[in-house]
């Protein structure tokens, strides 16, 4: 696995994205913003408590401060860091899951063709509809629906199987991002309790059963790089495989905003 301070470039999106992918990069800037506000906030009460410390020291002896609160904010907000990591932990995967069910949902949407299987539907269910693209957009929910229920490793197979596409061209970028999934699944199911299930899964690196998974801010963070690496080499092989539509989601320039508004009618 790189470093940890060069694997960081991967925060920064690519600049052409499918809409899901948009989706994704907003939300991963969202939650390392929160978290890095989050952390500003509590060094800002550190330098502001000094500041009014050393004033009241000028004018006079002050009365000794609770212990506690000598501790400062930062230092009292490290801990809880364990759950800090959680919440980003699983937010993240949340994040990335829901990228893989919308870019199947606009895949589905864009390219009909890749709905064909061998699955039976109801003729009721056809019946619903009254155009034929009603029809694709409803099955195309369905499928989604149905693919979101599945674990990582069905989710790969049953993308490489039908669609001939792997999710992961790296065995080594899939057993991260399997990893980060199933930690993810231990802090939603287990409170982040080590099980003998888990251990069985993806090894004792990060503990023995009956330990609580303990995840540093480095490891949090490589954990949502890995993620984000995942994510901008699929939305670059899908969208180059089945020609999706991409943008750009980034804020305009100060020129480019000018030149917008003058290509305006009046």
């Amino acid at each position: 696995m790189p470093p940890h301070d060069a694997r960081l470039g991967a925060l920064r999106p690519p600049e052409l994205q499918t809409v899901p992918a948009q989706a994704y990069w907003r939300g991963t800037a969202d939650l390392v913003g929160f978290v890095a506000f989050v952390g500003s906030l509590a060094q800002g009460a550190d330098r502001a408590r000094a500041v009014a410390r050393h004033a009241l020291e000028q004018s006079g002896p002050i009365s000794e401060a609770d212990p506690e609160s000598e501790r400062g904010v930062r230092n009292q907000l490290g801990r809880y860091s364990p759950m800090l990591g959680h919440l980003m932990l699983g937010r993240a995967v949340d994040n990335y899951l829901s990228y893989l069910s919308d870019l199947l949902a606009l895949l589905f949407t864009e390219r009909p063709e890749t709905l064909r299987s061998r699955e039976k539907v109801d003729l009721e269910f056809v019946l619903q509809w009254e155009t034929m693209a009603e029809l694709q957009d409803a099955l195309a929910e369905r499928r989604v629906e149905n693919l979101a229920y599945k674990g990582m490793d069905d989710l790969a197979e049953y993308v490489s199987r039908t669609l001939n596409f792997e999710l992961f061209q790296s065995p080594q970028l899939r057993a991260e991002v399997r990893h980060t999934v199933e930690r993810r699944n231990l802090i939603v199911h287990k409170r982040g309790v080590i099980d003998r299930r888990y251990v069985q899964r993806v090894g004792e690196a990060d503990g023995k059963p009956g330990q609580p998974l303990d995840l540093g801010g480095s490891q949090t963070l490589d954990a949502i790089s890995g993620l984000c690496i995942a994510v901008a080499d699929i939305d670059d092989r899908a969208s180059e495989k089945w020609s999706l539509s991409r943008g750009q989601d980034r804020p305009l320039t100060a020129d480019e905003h000018d030149a917008s508004a003058s290509e305006k009618p009046s």
